[in-house]
């Protein structure tokens, strides 16, 4: 009786001698592939913070990456991308902070991107970015609706005018370029919408 009652306690023992084996063998091996993922979202990682009225970005450590100085601060995108406010203006900036170009305002916001492109302001002409801050179409219009169907009206000698909230644009004479900024209608029509209609004769 007493050697049958101690056989249980001989298989625990070994059954515990097994686990911790078990348990040193995966902690061997599992610290290099976690590390290298720790390692990995500092680098991508940034997360707003406010300190006296402004805005900057920290790390996934906590450190600060770009001090606040931003009126307002959207997320990081995906592709390592953020929109904020300088001044009275919106910025597009990178992970170190460094502004690539400055979005056109619309509905007090940033120009939301239609068909993979979005519009940007230099030098008081528009042109066209992708996702990932890159300048596709330089600019080189005075003005330039958002892409639909792979196209955009844009126009030359045409100006803005206020009316009260809302802003319209007057004058000048338009064509269309495609996703390459390449023009498939003469700027030479009165309207946008002259020019669209003559698309179907240009393609």
């Amino acid at each position: 009786m007493h050697d049958a009652y101690r056989m249980p306690l001989d298989i625990g023992a070994l059954g515990r001698a097994l686990i911790t084996l078990a348990l040193l063998l995966a902690l061997a091996v599992q610290p290099a592939s976690v590390t290298a993922k720790e390692k990995a979202a500092p680098a991508t990682k940034r997360l707003r913070f406010q300190e006296h009225g402004k805005w900057g970005y920290r790390n996934a450590q906590d450190q600060v990456v770009i001090p606040a100085r931003f009126v307002m601060a959207e997320p990081f995108s995906s592709h390592g991308v953020a929109a904020v406010v300088i001044g009275d203006r919106w910025a597009l900036i990178d992970q170190q902070g460094k502004v690539l170009l400055r979005p056109m305002t619309s509905d007090n916001g940033p120009d939301p991107f239609q068909e993979g492109l979005a519009r940007f302001i230099q030098d008081n002409l528009v042109g066209f970015y992708n996702p990932s801050g890159r300048v596709v179409i330089p600019a080189r219009f005075d003005f330039a609706w958002p892409f639909f169907d792979g196209t955009s009206s844009v126009c030359k000698a045409c100006q803005k005018v206020r009316i009260g909230e809302h802003t319209t644009v007057e004058g000048g004479v338009w064509g269309m370029i495609d996703k390459k900024g390449k023009i498939i209608v003469p700027m030479r029509y009165l309207s946008p919408g002259q020019a669209r209609n003559m698309y179907t004769i240009y393609r």
